[in-house]
């Protein structure tokens, strides 16, 4: 394939680089300084945070479920227009709760749990869609590049709005950029063809689980939605601010660690054959280990800072392949055409499972552990992420999907 057809996009290519970029800076408000806003503010942090994100994922999984048969129905694209719509609603909330919005959490991680579901099903299938298989891993490369860049800004700029002013002036200014986002969908070429058929999930996941790499995919999806797809950006989240104590620092280090991750992201995604894969996938669990018991046995900012470049390089790198993956599975000869969204929620299904024990289990650490027993529950979670790569190495050179 000519390397001049591989950095070519379509209209459709360019919004779904641009769409993720755009929803970037939400997911950091709404995620990482939001959970901030909870630990200044909770009682217990631990488990606020824990329940935030549990039921945010839970309502991502519900969601997707729900939004099979309409994504099945209608125009996808017709599914995404509602996400703004959503954010909107959810932004308003938290502006017109203010200081308050701590005592609506269990509203406030539901919401956000349906605006992710309306945002991510859309968008996963339309770019298994619309991606051919032998661009997949340079689009995923590009699009984490623009998301890191995005990473770079915002997160001092959100930072320095909730250290100086509010969190409610910071949502003002992602309420003005979420009536940007309403036009966007709108420039998506609609497709002709409908499928007009209901889903069969329970159906279609007994067709795909009898092949092996379907099953071994799941398994390593489950790994994921426990470790590296999961809890693990809380857990930096939390001892961020736990060490340096402001959420400036946060937005500072987040955007530092995002000049790497764009270096990572491009390059592998441009240069690395997928015959490589079970290398890299090696070399990165290894030095993930080496920075994790650096931190854990010589806690200070120094490994605290070499765990976070490593998180910057090596997760960022295992997730490009996992991302890459399932974009290339979704068009496997085993999964027809007209089955993107069945696809698509049994594997959100399979990344829940795996988050659902997480969260579950960090808000076990809340109540009966406490901030030093953090440290513990991350050697956990890290030890995890040998596992996820091992099987992850073994089906990344089989994964062959259609280029249309």
């Amino acid at each position: 394939m000519s390397n001049k057809k591989l950095t070519q996009f379509n209209r459709d290519e360019k919004l779904l680089l641009i769409i993720p970029a755009l929803q970037t800076i939400s997911d950091m408000f709404l995620g990482s300084f939001f959970i901030s806003f909870i630990m200044q503010n909770a009682t217990n942090q631990i488990v606020g945070v824990a329940l935030y994100q549990l039921l945010f994922y839970t309502f991502i999984a519900i969601g997707f479920v729900f939004l099979a048969k309409c994504c099945k129905l209608f125009n996808k694209t017709t599914i995404l227009n509602f996400y703004p719509v959503i954010k909107i609603i959810l932004l308003l909330s938290i502006i017109y709760l203010g200081k308050n919005s701590i005592n609506y959490v269990i509203p406030l991680g539901i919401l956000y749990g349906i605006l992710a579901a309306f945002y991510n099903l859309p968008i996963n299938s339309l770019t298994g869609e619309k991606v051919s298989a032998y661009k997949t891993s340079y689009f995923v490369g590009i699009k984490n590049s623009l998301r890191y860049i995005v990473k770079i800004v915002s997160p001092v700029v959100l930072g320095f709005f909730i250290t100086e002013n509010s969190y409610i002036e910071t949502a003002y200014f992602l309420l003005f950029l979420s009536f940007f986002e309403l036009f966007l969908p709108f420039f998506f070429t609609r497709s002709c063809k409908l499928c007009g058929e209901k889903p069969e999930l329970l159906k279609f996941f007994k067709s795909i689980i009898r092949f092996p790499i379907i099953k071994k995919y799941l398994f390593s999806e489950i790994i994921r939605g426990f470790s590296t797809a999961g809890v693990l950006s809380t857990l930096i989240t939390m001892y961020t601010i736990y060490l340096f104590h402001t959420d400036l620092n946060l937005g500072i280090f987040t955007s530092i660690f995002s000049i790497f991750s764009i270096i990572v992201s491009f390059t592998f995604g441009k240069y690395v054959l997928k015959k490589q894969y079970p290398i890299f996938i090696k070399i990165s669990s290894l030095f993930i280990l080496i920075a994790l018991f650096s931190f854990v046995f010589y806690p200070n900012q120094l490994t605290f800072i070499l765990y976070n470049f490593i998180c910057a390089t090596a997760i960022v790198l295992l997730n490009h392949i996992s991302v890459t993956n399932t974009l290339n599975i979704s068009k496997h000869k085993c999964i027809e055409k007209n089955h993107f969204i069945e696809f698509f929620v049994i594997r959100d299904i399979a990344l829940f499972i795996g988050r659902w024990v997480a969260f579950t289990a960090l808000m076990y650490v809340g109540v009966f552990g406490g901030q030093e027993y953090l440290k513990y529950y991350l050697i956990i979670v890290t030890l995890t992420i040998p596992v996820f790569s091992y099987i992850s190495a073994k089906i990344s050179p089989h994964i062959k999907g259609r280029n249309k």
